[in-house]
């Protein structure tokens, strides 16, 4: 049985698309460091982090505790692979 992925399902179908059109045209240069930047910026624009971890909490009211919660997860999610 497979390992259970970290993204949904919308997720999943997001990335493969995401893939499809970015990342598979740079394979031939083997150069992939123009798309790192946009697609953490895609993702998170999508699905940001923040609503994640505290559904239904304003930023505004984020505790500092809270806000290094996010910073952490951020960092966290650019690190899997």
């Amino acid at each position: 049985m497979p390992a259970q992925s970290w993204a949904t399902k919308d997720q999943q179908a997001w990335l493969i698309q995401y893939q499809q059109k970015y990342y598979l045209p740079l394979m031939p240069s083997r150069n992939y460091t123009s798309f790192w930047n946009p697609y953490f910026e895609a993702f998170a624009a999508k699905w940001p982090e923040r609503k994640q971890l505290f559904p239904g909490i304003p930023e505004a009211e984020l505790t500092p505790e809270q806000w290094e919660q996010v910073m952490t997860a951020l960092k966290d999610r650019k690190n899997v692979s």
